[in-house]
């Protein structure tokens, strides 16, 4: 994850988001960006196996890019589709994060 970059000031909120979001438990102060992935991994491979509407429901509450959401659908090989929408968003997520920080 090279183009991504949380600062210890985003992190806290980022996971927050997250955990509210997706339903999960991350935690801690020095998680890494791949765990942080990992983890959310865990919790979308299920809903993408059993349960696309809920799915579908979650990236709106997230207010994703639909198209960025088709496109991974669309043209990811089935085993990495869990993860780019992780990466988007986790990236959604830290820009969430990075507004609050901005308008506290």
């Amino acid at each position: 994850m090279d183009d991504l970059v949380i600062s210890d000031i985003e992190l806290p909120i980022t996971l927050q988001l997250l955990n509210k979001d997706l339903e999960i438990e991350i935690l801690g102060e020095q998680i890494e960006i791949e765990e942080i992935i990992r983890q959310m991994v865990k919790a979308l491979q299920p809903l993408l196996d059993k349960d696309m509407e809920r799915l579908l429901h979650l990236f709106y509450r997230l207010d994703l890019n639909e198209n960025k959401v088709k496109a991974i659908l669309s043209s990811e090989k089935p085993e990495q589709i869990a993860h780019s929408l992780a990466i988007l968003i986790l990236k959604r997520e830290l820009q969430k994060a990075q507004t609050r920080i901005l308008y506290r």
